[in-house]
């Protein structure tokens, strides 16, 4: 019945384009992705989620309900995909592909360690980040990522949750504004390295890559600009090199 969908968390996008929640009813359903990241629940959307068409997105919704936004749209009675909701679904199950290798005790410790808004803040930001991303390749990245938050990675010696979570928005912040495959050449800035035309500029702009600017010995004086990865730059190639992104970017996996 029509008036059965308000008894349910719904979905409303603000005028920045931003996915909100609003919770009409105390129904149980699960708060956020944090939540649904760690459930029994996760590994069955994974599986069917990386390779959901549109024959199979009303499966989906109905197996998945309790995951933020997608329960939203089965709840509302959207048994039917447009362009958009399918890919979200796409890229939330590859993203939650690269974590499904933590064990539920370490992911019980990361959540134990949020206060509730740094919680409410990392999911928000991950949602609307996979719902805007412009491609799959992006999800898996920002999976990557969460991954190695989850393994409180980030910071030196004993972890540090505000330094793990600033690293963490300032990377996906910077995955989110990069052309995808320019990350494939993240890896040439390890040492200084010159301009290379549009790459290096969006690398610099997303935020990944420190520039000073140098000089040669001859006269005149001729100035040159080199790059060089930064803290957030190096900790996503750090990343990318551990889990054979590079290598598997090249050979179109």
């Amino acid at each position: 019945p029509l008036s059965s969908i308000f008894t349910y968390t719904t979905l409303f996008r603000s005028h920045r384009g931003e996915i909100r929640f609003l919770k009409l009813h105390k129904k149980y359903t699960m708060n956020d992705i944090i939540e649904y990241s760690n459930s029994k629940e996760e590994r069955k959307f994974v599986q069917k989620g990386i390779d959901v068409e549109i024959e199979t997105f009303g499966e989906i919704l109905s197996e998945c309900e309790n995951i933020p936004y997608i329960g939203s749209l089965y709840k509302v009675g959207k048994v039917f995909a447009d362009f958009r909701d399918l890919h979200f679904v796409k890229r939330l199950a590859k993203f939650l592909s690269k974590s499904e290798s933590i064990s539920y005790e370490v992911k019980s410790k990361f959540i134990d360690s949020l206060s509730s808004k740094e919680r409410k803040r990392i999911s928000d930001f991950l949602m609307n980040s996979l719902y805007n991303c412009e491609e799959d390749i992006k999800a898996e990245i920002l999976g990557y990522v969460y991954k190695y938050r989850l393994l409180g990675s980030f910071s030196e010696g004993e972890a540090n949750t505000h330094v793990e979570n600033d690293y963490m928005f300032r990377i996906c912040h910077g995955i989110n504004l990069v052309y995808a495959w320019n990350l494939q050449y993240l890896c040439e800035y390890r040492e200084e390295h010159t301009n290379d035309g549009i790459s290096t500029d969006d690398l610099y702009h997303a935020g990944f890559l420190s520039m000073r600017i140098s000089g040669t010995n001859s006269i005149p004086f001729t100035p040159q600009t080199l790059y060089q990865l930064n803290v957030y730059g190096s900790k996503l190639d750090d990343i990318l090199h551990k889990e054979n992104w590079y290598e598997k970017s090249q050979s179109g996996v």
